[in-house]
């Protein structure tokens, strides 16, 4: 019964994450929402419901509303394995203050082209970002904010800590193989030239 309530809890977490994803993913500023005005034919895939949904997450949080949809998917996983998340309310603040940070780290991302948003990390991320510079004076408040991005995505992922090791082994094993081959490639350029 309880596998049963996993798999439960993992759709509905999935079905959010792809109703969420199809709002974002067909967003038209030219949809009927809280900035225009008119009887406008409705792009949006899920209506004027979703026009009005993606216009505020796209305004508010810009594209950190993708990583809404990318930590609700993440989740479905670790219900779908039948693994409870563990301290998830804790996880829960973790993925709010990721998604903030990624807001404000978007907003740092100057596009020289007309965009579909004012600010790929929408007002929220602008506003805090400017807040943040003004307040810390930090240099390198960029790269901070990055490395408290990462540490708190991480945490929030809701993986247990040999889950996170067998990944990082993963990753090393990818990085060393790299390294090898570019090394075997530079030894044979020059067996090459020799």
């Amino acid at each position: 019964m309880l596998k049963l309530n996993y798999k439960i809890r993992a759709f509905l977490l999935l079905t959010i994450a792809a109703i969420f994803s199809l709002i974002i993913s067909s967003y038209s500023p030219f949809d009927p929402s809280f900035n225009v005005v008119g009887n406008n034919h409705v792009n949006n895939l899920l209506g004027v419901i979703g026009s009005y949904i993606s216009d505020l997450m796209l305004q508010y949080i810009g594209y950190a509303s993708y990583l809404i949809c990318l930590l609700l998917i993440n989740w479905s996983y670790i219900l779908y394995r039948n693994q409870s998340i563990d301290l998830w309310k804790t996880r829960l603040a973790l993925g709010v203050i990721s998604v903030m940070l990624f807001a404000m780290l978007a907003s740092e991302i100057y596009l020289p082209i007309k965009f579909d948003i004012s600010n790929l990390g929408g007002v929220f991320g602008a506003i805090c970002n400017i807040y943040i510079k003004n307040l810390l004076l930090l240099p390198y408040h960029s790269l901070v904010m990055s490395i408290l991005f990462i540490i708190a995505f991480t945490a929030c992922l809701g993986y247990r800590a040999e889950e996170y090791m067998t990944i990082m082994n993963k990753f090393i094993y990818v990085i060393k193989s790299m390294i090898a081959k570019v090394i075997v490639r530079a030894a044979t350029r020059e067996d090459a030239i020799i």
